[in-house]
């Protein structure tokens, strides 16, 4: 049952939508840490963390790989805190800006022809779901191979492989044959090779390195890209709090318990009250300054 607003957002794997809370600012300073910090690891089991407690059907999480998480935080990111990516830039010397819609990008990774899957046929009634990895953090080439099965089944009972034991991960390793080892190889490479040609963010004209930045399951580009459309000025969310806190009145629990775009539109109808208040002071001033005519 849900009894608060929740967001149903886009989930690959799935081909559907699913519920879940929204990022609130509470969120968004843990994230702004890690990446002050410059802590990937760190901000990748953040990240797990946040979308393991925001997502509604917690059977759910078992059942998503590196790209559903990555693409669920894009829409966290274009929903819960502003749609829009800026980049500054200068074109014969006239500052100007260059701006991405985070939706259309989003549209553009989902309806790229990836390949993201395959079934080995162990036996009879035992078979191994491949994936590309499940977790948004890879370290080496082992932890790549570790990461993707996404589930076996055996009989008619299916068993998320991230939630078995470490023994259990083990057999399951042991029982595939050297032959199967090959086709699991041969699956990477494909997947690897489906995306090798896609770009996170549409190709301009003035910043090369944004057209560098290119989908691969392998090799924590998608980290890299979420490390840099949600890192700004941890300065700029202190302040925002100082004024929030100070000026509107607003507790700081209630402040944590905001979404970012919720506090910013708050800011922005105090900066309005403020810049009203200033010009009726201004046009009081120029009143009663002006001198008084005497008859002659």
């Amino acid at each position: 049952m849900i009894n608060r607003f929740k967001l149903k957002l886009y989930v690959p794997s799935l081909d559907s939508r699913a519920y879940f809370d929204e990022l609130k600012n509470f969120h968004l300073l843990n994230i702004l840490k890690f990446t002050t910090n410059k802590d990937s690891k760190g901000l990748a089991e953040y990240f797990e963390y946040v979308i393991k407690d925001l997502i509604q059907d917690k059977s759910l999480f078992h059942q998503l790989d590196s790209f559903d998480k990555f693409i669920i935080l894009l829409q966290f990111k274009a929903i819960n805190i502003n749609p829009e990516l800026k980049f500054k830039i200068n074109v014969k010397d006239e500052s100007k800006v260059l701006a991405y819609d985070i939706f259309q990008e989003i549209k553009n990774l989902t309806e790229a022809k990836l390949v993201k899957e395959k079934v080995l046929k162990i036996d009879h009634n035992f078979s191994v779901h491949l994936s590309i990895p499940l977790k948004l953090y890879i370290e080496n080439f082992d932890d790549v191979f570790l990461n993707c099965i996404k589930f076996v089944k055996i009989d008619d009972q299916s068993f998320s492989f991230d939630a078995l034991t470490d023994a259990e991960q083990n057999q399951i390793f042991e029982s595939i044959s050297g032959s199967f080892l090959n086709q699991i190889m041969e699956f990477l490479n494909e997947s690897k090779k489906s995306c090798q040609n896609v770009n996170f963010l549409k190709v301009n004209n003035y910043i090369e390195e944004l057209n560098s930045l290119k989908l691969d399951f392998f090799n924590n580009s998608m980290l890299g890209f979420l490390e840099l459309i949600y890192s700004e000025d941890l300065k700029n969310l202190f302040e925002l709090i100082y004024v929030l806190i100070n000026k509107v009145k607003l507790g700081l629990t209630e402040f944590y318990d905001l979404v970012p775009s919720e506090s910013l539109s708050l800011y922005a109808l105090y900066a309005k009250d403020v810049k009203t208040q200033n010009e009726e002071m201004e046009k009081s001033t120029k009143k009663s300054s002006i001198p008084l005519q005497t008859s002659p």
